[in-house]
């Protein structure tokens, strides 16, 4: 399997997003039961990946909710 985090960068060169390669690959074939033990590891990493993301998301929104002047900082 290739690289199984990647980052999107925008055309400034700025880090705009992550890919999570081969996931969707990996929960399908978890759902069929098809996966080895290495493969369950890996599926376990991305998905806890998934989840510090979903965090982090969740902090800025509320942050930037809550506190506005912070997204118009310079």
């Amino acid at each position: 399997m290739s690289e199984p985090l990647r980052d999107i960068i925008n055309e400034q060169g700025e880090r705009v997003g992550v890919l999570l390669d081969g996931l969707d690959d990996l929960l399908a074939r978890n759902a069929e039961t098809q996966l080895s033990p290495h493969e369950i590891t890996q599926l376990d990493q991305l998905l806890e990946q998934v989840d510090q993301l979903n965090i982090l998301k969740t902090r800025a929104r509320y942050t930037l909710t809550h506190q506005p002047e912070l997204a118009t900082a310079p």
